[in-house]
């Protein structure tokens, strides 16, 4: 039987990021690192920047966003749609078909999204391994919910449910947008912990947007970036922030969740201007370990002029710089190669005839649970009865001929609106899971 390999360390780097969106420049000159085993959250007001900043790194690019400047490596090596399969990508909105069970939902993408040359047996036994580290077995067989009619899993167990799938293809890098939002505190930090663990027991690296942390979560961040207006105010260890607003004489006001002041300082222009000043010295993050601890230690973390701290910075930094960039480099060229998942050269994992059964399957049993509802059957029980009551004894002679006539177009014409109606309310929904599901590369358009 088989199971999970232990995911492959991959590093991101990226550098000088610049992106627009019909010609209006959302990324600025954007830099950072995302490493195995940690935790980085990207935080910052509404309009900042976040969403563009993830679909980026995930590869996904949409109508009108143009990345004009600035480069991405994995290992050392540029970004391409291999690596991508290496990378897992958590949308904001957890969207399902409402009538499937957790484990049919996962069944599906471990049959759709895992190799052919797998037999079923094994694909479940990734898929048994999933549901137990999300700790979802419990409601395993509970439907997902989330439209109007049906009432199904709870929010947590949804959001829980979509890192699941990501999880099926085991990617060494999860990027999740917004993982919090709709969670209340006890849910959230319930998540939070999941995704910890997945950073530090499996090594694999976790990037995520918040809006509104608890203090509890906001500590079990390993990195913190601060975007404001498509421009990075700080980058870096999350133990280093409050040295750094010190520095630059905003110092957390006490007893205040560190990460609600940061977000109040950072929609000040006056705050900004002395922050893009001050973060000069955590511009690299791959020299900060050393340069930035010696120097926070030996300041007392007392408020100082921004020029004092680039000074010192450069001083302490800039004989390290290139040493510790080659070392960056050759360790993460040694640690990468790709599973045996990732290496699969071929466009899509399994095969047209693999993705059109599995995908009438999912069809067959969303329009199952639909047909056989309470609404549906009374629906059907009392155009029944409304047709019987107009038709009821109605003669089988000439005369009556025009009678029998209009019963059979009243039948046809119910049977045929009730199809093109079903078809017409369910595509927009459906078209979001199409397209969430088609930017991941689960499967051809055609076979859909």
């Amino acid at each position: 039987m088989a199971t999970l390999q232990k995911s492959e360390e991959i590093y991101i780097k990226f550098a000088d990021l610049n992106v627009s969106v019909d010609s209006k420049e959302i990324l600025k000159n954007v830099c950072g690192e995302i490493n195995p085993g940690e935790v980085c959250a990207i935080m910052g007001p509404s309009g900042a920047g976040k969403s563009s900043l993830l679909n980026i790194l995930a590869g996904r690019r949409t109508i009108g966003v143009v990345l004009n400047n600035g480069s991405i490596t994995i290992n050392g090596e540029n970004y391409s749609k291999f690596h991508r399969r290496k990378i897992g990508y958590v949308t904001q909105e957890d969207i399902f078909f409402s009538n499937l069970t957790i484990r049919q939902s996962l069944e599906f993408v471990g049959k759709i999204r895992l190799p052919d040359s797998m037999k079923w047996d094994e694909k479940l036994t990734i898929v048994d391994k999933v549901i137990d580290d999300l700790g979802l077995r419990k409601c395993e067989n509970t439907v997902l919910g989330g439209d109007f009619y049906t009432k199904g899993c709870s929010g947590g167990e949804r959001k829980r449910c979509s890192i699941a799938v990501e999880l099926i293809t085991n990617p060494a890098c999860i990027i999740l947008d917004e993982p919090t939002t709709g969670l209340d505190s006890s849910t959230a930090f319930n998540l939070m912990n999941t995704l910890k663990n997945l950073a530090e027991k499996e090594k694999r690296a976790i990037c995520l947007t918040i809006h509104q942390p608890s203090s509890q979560v906001f500590h079990m961040f390993d990195k913190l970036m601060l975007l404001c207006n498509g421009t990075v105010m700080f980058f870096g260890k999350n133990s280093y922030v409050l040295p750094f607003f010190e520095s630059i004489g905003l110092p957390v006001y006490p007893n205040w969740n560190p990460a609600d002041f940061f977000i109040e300082k950072l929609k000040k222009t006056e705050v900004q201007s002395k922050m893009v000043d001050g973060f000069k010295i955590f511009r690299n993050s791959m020299i900060q370990d050393e340069p930035v601890r010696s120097f926070v230690t030996e300041n007392d973390t007392k408020c100082c002029n921004p020029d004092t701290i680039l000074n010192a910075y450069e001083n302490a930094a800039s004989d390290q710089y290139q040493a510790v960039d080659n070392k960056m480099n050759n360790r993460t060229k040694e640690t990468f190669k790709f599973s045996k998942f990732g290496n699969n050269k071929n466009k899509w994992p399994t095969s047209y005839r693999t993705q059109v059964l599995a995908l009438w399957k999912r069809s067959f049993l969303q329009a199952k649970a639909d047909v056989f509802n309470a609404v549906y059957f009374t629906q059907a029980v009392l155009v029944s009865l409304i047709g019987g009551l107009i038709w009821f004894n109605t003669p089988f002679d000439t005369n009556s001929r025009v009678d029998r006539e209009g019963s059979i177009f009243f039948v046809m014409s119910y049977l045929f609106i009730d199809l093109v109606f079903d078809t017409i309310f369910s595509f927009p929904y459906e078209d979001k899971i199409i397209a969430k599901e088609r930017a991941a590369g689960m499967y051809r358009l055609s076979a859909f």
